[in-house]
């Protein structure tokens, strides 16, 4: 997404809960980006690296969640997009097989619960 797109959907989430959620992940990643790393002891850094990647998964998840919502909604055609596919690829810059795993893997989750879950919880991957 360019400069512009991303201020568009900023303006487009603000004032939503969405939106609310948005601006502490940003305010996370901005404390955690000013952690000095070098100064953690070995086994802090080994710990945040875990912990980081739980967390990573957590937002893989909603990100699919969210492909998965604009695939049921059919909000891809909003672009003129004809398949989720095409609107992921290029709302969100990822390569044609990339958008095709996202929106895949929501489609087969939907049907897988329990495996739904634990990606939401960080403890699988959701490659």
């Amino acid at each position: 997404m360019d400069e512009q797109g991303a201020k568009d959907a900023a303006r487009l989430l603000s004032a939503t809960p969405a939106g609310d959620a948005l601006a502490l992940v940003d305010r996370a990643l901005d404390a955690l980006s000013a952690v000095d790393l070098d100064s953690l002891p070995p086994a802090q850094q080994l710990a945040l690296l875990e912990e980081l990647e739980a967390r990573r998964r957590r937002l893989d998840h909603v990100t699919d969640c969210a492909t998965g919502a604009v695939d049921a909604s059919g909000a891809y055609g909003i672009d003129g997009h004809r398949t989720p596919k095409a609107a992921v690829k290029a709302r969100c810059r990822v390569s044609g097989p990339e958008a095709h795993g996202r929106v895949r893997s929501q489609r087969v989750l939907r049907q897988m619960p329990a495996v739904a879950a634990a990606q939401a919880s960080g403890t699988v991957p959701t490659e």
